[in-house]
């Protein structure tokens, strides 16, 4: 970066959220800290309708749907 009071180009120090110059001190910028959440949201399942099929075995050993 670009420092204005040094007149000469440096690797900022970046602490407490800032940048400064390392040879005066001149804030030279602000870092955004973002929260990362460990968390995260689950999607949300699809519905799915039960189907349910019966069959009943008559006495005779034949299948017949219900």
């Amino acid at each position: 970066m670009w420092c204005s009071h040094c007149l000469i180009r440096c690797v900022p120090d970046i602490t407490a959220g800032t940048k400064s110059c390392p040879e005066c001190g001149k804030i030279l910028g602000y870092v955004k800290v973002r929260k990362i959440s460990k968390r995260q949201k689950k999607p949300m399942p699809k519905r799915i309708k039960n189907k349910t099929t019966a069959q009943i075995v008559a006495e005779d050993g034949k299948n017949h749907p219900a």
